[in-house]
């Protein structure tokens, strides 16, 4: 998948996720590997996890 289309499917995922009934922080950290334990992932775990599952279900969509 290009970058373009990885960023397509995150701007749909984010609105998702920072609307009710969910209403989560889609914040994520730098990209400075220096300062940061885990660059450009999400700050809320429990995002990044969501995040996860969205694009591993996407994969199995594109499969079928």
């Amino acid at each position: 998948m290009s970058n373009a289309n990885v960023e397509r499917e995150r701007q749909a995922f984010e609105q998702w996720i920072a609307h009710p009934p969910f209403d989560r922080d889609t914040a994520r950290f730098p990209s400075d590997h220096s300062h940061y334990p885990w660059p450009n992932s999400y700050c809320d775990y429990e995002v990044q996890i969501a995040w996860e599952a969205w694009q591993e279900a996407r994969k199995e969509r594109e499969q079928k």
